[in-house]
C-alpha cells in the first residue's frame, strides 16, 4: 500500500467528494476521509471544579469544526438531553450559523434510543428528532467501540487538550454561570493558536469556513424539559430525586417546572415563583427559608465574641468550648416537621430569646444534645 495520504478538494458537496474517492483509488493509496469545510464533531467529557469550596464533577460539551479546528465548549451539571440541546444552541450562536455538512456523534443516549445491528441505522429519540429537524442537522453516528474511534478523533483530543491547558489547576468558582464565562474567554483565546504545522490560525481558517454555514432558524427551540410535580406538605417539589422549595401557599397544588441543564424555574400558571440551581448530587435538597411561613422559620441570633447561631440537625447551635446554646429550629405547631438546614443571616430575623440549655456545660441535667 502506498503511504501517501490523499486529502482531496476541501468541499462539502457530494459530487466532489465522490471524485476525490475515484482519484484516491487510481493512485492505489489507502484513502482517508478528507476534512471538508462546514463539518463538525460533538462529544462530552468530565471536568473537576471547585464549586463553592467543594470538589464536584461537571460535564463539558464540545462542538469542534473539523476543517478549521474552531471549538465551542459549555459546562453543565449533567450530561443529559437538556445539556446536549443547550450546548448545540450555544455553539450555533457563537459560530453564527449551523454546519452545513455532517455532524458526527457517538451513540449518546440523548439522541439514540437503539443501535440496529452493525449498520449505521439508529432509532432516534422523539425530542432529538424534533431538535434535529428544527436546525436541519445532518447527523452521522459513528460505529460503536474501537471500530469507530477514529471517525471523530478531532473532538476526542480537543476535550483532553482543553482540560489540560485551561482547567489545570482546578478552577474555583461560585456558580456554573461563572464557570461558563471563564470557558468562553478560553475559547476566544484559542482562536489565535495554530494546530500543528498549519500556516493559518484557527480564527483565519474559520473565517473562510463561516461562509459555508447555514443561517440560524428564526424561531427559538425550547431546550428545557417541562415537568408538572405536586407540592408536598413541606412546601417542596421532587425533581429527579432532589427536593426544591417553593412558596408555602402552593402546598397541595400542581406547578410547572422548566428543567434546564444547570438550573430550574418553577411556575404557578404563568407566574414565576421560584428559581433554583440544579443540584449535582442525588437525594439532596435546595431550600429557601423565604418560602416557609414566618411562624415556622428558624431564627438566627448573634452572640458575643463574634459567634453566630447556625443550623444543625436538631436546631440552631452555637459551637464553642466555653458555652453551649441549643435552640429549636422551628416555631409553632410544625415543630416536629422537616425543616431546612440552611443558613439565614442574623439581621434578617427578629431576636427571639434562646430556650434554657440543660447541658453539662451549665452543670444541669443533660438534655441529650451536647455540643462537642
Amino acid at each position: 500500500m502506498c503511504p501517501i495520504r490523499w486529502c482531496g478538494p476541501t468541499s462539502p458537496h457530494d459530487d466532489q467528494r465522490s471524485a476525490s474517492n475515484a482519484v484516491g483509488a487510481r493512485l492505489g493509496c489507502s484513502f482517508l476521509r478528507p476534512t471538508c469545510p462546514a463539518e463538525a464533531e460533538v462529544d462530552f467529557g468530565e471536568i473537576g471544579v471547585q464549586l463553592r469550596g467543594q470538589l464536584v464533577t461537571c460535564h463539558l460539551f464540545s462542538l469542534r469544526m473539523s476543517y478549521s479546528g474552531k471549538a465551542v465548549h459549555r459546562a453543565s451539571a449533567t450530561g443529559g438531553q437538556e445539556a446536549v440541546f443547550e450546548g448545540h444552541v450555544h455553539a450555533f450562536q457563537v459560530l453564527g450559523g449551523v454546519p452545513a455538512g455532517k455532524i458526527r456523534y457517538d451513540n449518546l443516549k440523548a439522541a439514540v434510543a437503539q443501535v440496529i445491528g452493525f449498520s449505521r441505522q439508529r432509532v432516534e429519540t422523539d425530542r432529538w428528532v424534533a431538535f434535529r429537524s428544527h436546525f436541519d442537522l445532518d447527523a452521522f453516528y459513528c460505529q460503536p467501540g474501537i471500530a469507530g474511534a477514529h471517525e471523530k478523533g478531532g473532538v476526542e483530543g480537543d476535550i483532553g487538550r482543553f482540560r489540560r491547558n485551561h482547567l489545570v489547576p482546578i478552577p474555583e468558582v461560585t456558580s456554573l454561570r461563572e464557570l461558563n464565562d471563564l470557558i468562553d474567554d478560553y475559547d476566544r483565546a484559542d482562536d489565535d493558536r495554530r494546530i500543528g504545522h498549519r500556516a493559518h490560525t484557527v480564527a483565519e481558517s474559520f473565517s473562510a469556513e463561516r461562509q459555508l454555514l447555514k443561517p440560524l432558524p428564526v424561531e427559538p427551540f425550547e431546550t428545557g424539559l417541562w415537568l408538572t410535580p405536586r407540592v408536598d406538605r413541606y412546601a417542596q417539589i421532587t425533581v429527579r430525586t432532589n427536593r426544591y422549595s417553593v412558596p408555602s401557599r402552593l402546598i397541595g397544588r400542581q406547578v410547572r417546572v422548566l428543567l434546564n441543564a444547570s438550573d430550574l424555574t418553577v411556575y404557578d400558571g404563568r407566574t414565576l415563583v421560584a428559581t433554583h440551581e440544579r443540584l449535582l448530587s442525588k437525594g439532596g435538597a435546595c431550600l429557601d427559608l423565604d418560602h416557609l411561613p414566618r411562624g415556622v422559620r428558624p431564627q438566627a441570633r448573634r452572640f458575643p465574641r463574634g459567634h453566630s447561631v447556625g443550623a444543625g440537625p436538631h436546631g440552631w447551635h452555637l459551637h464553642d468550648r466555653s458555652r453551649c446554646v441549643v435552640g429549636s429550629g422551628l416555631q409553632g405547631p410544625r415543630r416536629r416537621g422537616r425543616h431546612p438546614r440552611t443558613h439565614r443571616s442574623p439581621s434578617a430575623a427578629p431576636p427571639y430569646p434562646a430556650p434554657p440549655c440543660h447541658c453539662r456545660h451549665h452543670r444541669r441535667a443533660s438534655c441529650g444534645r451536647v455540643n462537642r
